[in-house]
């Protein structure tokens, strides 16, 4: 990834597992951006199982609600980008993406260079 992608988002829960611990279903994630909770398997299976099913990066958002940060190890081998988010901006992304009007698609921008900006959920 040498500069910001936009994609739509596809909350994993809808899948029926939040985790992405399992494989999902076929192209099921194609051409979007998979948010999934941190929890229960290594990162790089969720990668590997949401690239699999077609995502183009993947969003893992920490299982507690404090806004923590953590380096996701063991990553290097996998096809996506993938960052980590806190676990209150994880909650709030999904809430976001549950508001969608049906049918329409919450897109997000991910832009590897890192810096601080304000979150304006408005």
């Amino acid at each position: 990834m040498h500069g910001p992608l936009t994609a739509p988002l596809a909350v994993a829960g809808v899948f029926g597992h939040s985790l992405a611990c399992q494989p999902f279903p076929s192209r099921s994630l194609a051409g979007r951006i998979a948010l999934v909770r941190r929890g229960d398997c290594f990162f790089e299976d969720k990668i590997e199982n949401a690239d699999a099913a077609g995502a183009v990066a993947v969003i893992v958002y920490d299982d507690r609600p404090a806004d923590e940060l953590v380096l996701m190890e063991a990553i290097g081998d996998t096809d996506i980008p993938a960052f980590f988010i806190g676990g209150n901006d994880g909650g709030a992304l999904v809430a976001k993406a549950r508001e969608s009007q049906p049918g329409a698609s919450l897109h997000v921008t991910l832009d590897p260079f890192l810096e601080a900006r304000p979150t304006n959920w408005a």
